[in-house]
């Protein structure tokens, strides 16, 4: 018997609506799932939008050699509502972030878990971590809306 498929839930940034029209200040975070790896990947989109700038999210494509043109950070409609794509840098992001809160090691026979095409070696996740972990002591200004301190 194979269980149906699970979702994992959204991440609204803030002064962004739901499908529903109604817009949250603060940003939301909704995790349907009870399992960690779903709602740590949404808090990954949570940690995107308020810590990283434009300069450490170019460090993240540059650690995994994804500065092509066919990778973006994130891809908006005309309305400008965002368009959930594996191959966003945004998403590769959420799951680097969740899979380094789990401490998860690449190759070492744990689980790795990427819906996304977030598949690095185990040297670029270590940076990746590490530069997760220095963003996050980064108590700059605020990050603008393009990406900048």
């Amino acid at each position: 018997m194979s269980r149906p498929p699970e979702r994992a839930g959204c991440f609204i940034a803030a002064g962004q609506a739901d499908a529903h029209g109604r817009v949250y200040e603060a940003g939301a975070v909704f995790a349907v799932s009870a399992r960690r790896f779903p709602r740590l990947h949404e808090l990954g989109h949570a940690f995107d939008t308020t810590m990283l700038d434009a300069g450490e999210r170019e460090a993240f494509s540059g650690i995994l050699h994804l500065r092509d043109l066919l990778w973006t950070w994130r891809y908006e409609d005309a309305l400008g509502r965002l368009i959930q794509d594996p191959r966003t840098l945004a998403e590769a992001f959420a799951d680097a972030y969740a899979n380094c809160r789990l401490h998860r090691k690449v190759g070492s026979g744990e689980i790795w878990e990427a819906g996304s095409d977030y598949y690095p070696t185990r040297r670029m996740h270590a940076r990746v971590c590490r530069l997760i972990v220095a963003a996050g002591r980064d108590t700059g200004a605020s990050v603008a809306i393009d990406g900048s301190r």
